[in-house]
């Protein structure tokens, strides 16, 4: 499995502190400054309206960032477009990373009512490529395998991964906990090496 296609998500403390329109003037301004390090910033995309979707966009070259809600839980998405270089290990390692740089930046945002609460302890890889890694049992345990290999030591400790959708339709995601809340300064710090 050469798994290019992926995405990263983050989950909000309390999402009923977040109105999804307020981050539209947020990521305009995040264009003009050119916020994401390594990334293209184009465009903003409202989908607030639609149940359970990407929410409002922020669309790069390179990929988007979304205030996604397609699970039902509202959290902040990286989806990596772009095909980049080196092992699954390297390449997920550069998608978390701007995951939580765009993450640190909504925390700080004074725009957001003094920023936005994220939980430490999860996050979830969604596969975004269905001929890759179709939703079976047999992927789950090759990339469970393959994260394995890299994710304690980078998160400092051993995570649990779980198979989070199991219907053949959706996409295979992967529910990455950890057992005591992340470090997210310390562990942009050690991605920034490791980049």
């Amino acid at each position: 499995m050469d798994l290019q296609r992926f995405a990263i998500k983050v989950y909000l403390e309390d999402p009923s502190k977040l109105d999804p329109k307020a981050l539209i003037p947020v990521f305009h301004r995040w264009i003009q400054e050119r916020a994401i390090p390594d990334h293209l910033l184009i465009d903003v995309a409202d989908y607030s309206h639609v149940p359970h979707g990407p929410g409002v966009m922020l669309m790069t070259r390179e990929g988007h960032f979304s205030l996604d809600n397609s699970d039902q839980r509202l959290g902040l998405m990286y989806t990596r477009k772009q095909p980049t270089e080196g092992s699954f290990g390297e390449r997920f390692q550069a998608v978390l990373r701007a995951t939580l740089q765009a993450r640190q930046l909504l925390a700080q945002e004074s725009d957001l009512s003094g920023g936005l609460v994220f939980k430490n302890d999860e996050f979830v890889l969604v596969a975004n490529d269905r001929l890759q890694a179709p939703n079976t049992t047999e992927s789950f345990e090759t990339l469970r395998s393959k994260l394995g290999r890299f994710l304690p030591g980078l998160l400092g400790g051993e995570p649990a991964i779980v198979h989070v959708k199991s219907q053949p339709r959706e996409r295979l995601a992967l529910s990455i906990t950890v057992p005591r809340a992340l470090d997210i300064p310390g562990l942009l710090q050690r991605l920034a090496v490791a980049s």
